[in-house]
């Protein structure tokens, strides 16, 4: 929260993607280290504080970055749903575009069980490198402290392949088995 880098690099992704709006790549990125900053000063908000002359500074300052957090959130939206597009048209497919939708699920949800169901569709039948690389990004959030519940929703299905595979009239037998690892408990 201290590291000038944080906020740095939300600027940085924002202009890649304000030069080019087709890199949702570069959006969703910067939607993420916006979220980031977000909820770690309203986790820690002595240390947001610090950045400010008086607290209300630092409340308006707050209050511009969830601003620009909706218009963030809605352009990289629709930059993703425009690449799913072209994908379409040109019948092909693309599995980073479907984590990437996850990805911004989790950043923008408030209903943790959407957002493991999002991951749990990008990721059915894909090799363990996706997997694996999506759990790496869930997991520096929980690590973080940030998105908690979506993250831990999340890493579950990204963690059960099994999980993944079935089909949805077992879902509710198969947590009912494995209550060990469910994002419910």
């Amino acid at each position: 929260m201290r590291s000038p880098g944080l906020l740095k690099s939300y600027e940085l992704y924002t202009q890649g993607f304000n030069e080019d709006l087709n890199r949702f790549y570069a959006g969703l990125n910067a939607l993420a280290m916006l979220t980031v900053t977000i909820e770690l000063a309203q986790a820690l908000p002595d240390v947001w504080g610090e950045r400010f002359e008086t607290p209300k500074e630092g409340e308006r300052e707050l209050s511009l970055l969830k601003e620009q957090h909706r218009k963030l959130s809605a352009s990289t939206d629709l930059s993703l749903k425009a690449a799913k597009a072209r994908l379409k048209c040109e019948e092909r497919s693309d599995r980073w575009i479907e984590i990437s939708a996850a990805d911004l699920c989790c950043l923008t949800s408030k209903s943790p069980t959407r957002v493991a169901n999002e991951y749990r569709n990008a990721l059915a039948g894909a090799e363990d490198f996706y997997a694996d690389s999506a759990r790496r990004q869930l997991d520096i959030y929980q690590r973080l402290g940030v998105l908690a519940q979506n993250a831990q929703a999340a890493l579950y299905a990204a963690h059960t392949k099994k999980w993944i595979l079935i089909p949805v009239a077992c879902r509710a037998c198969h947590r009912s088995i494995d209550t060990r690892t469910s994002p419910e408990n």
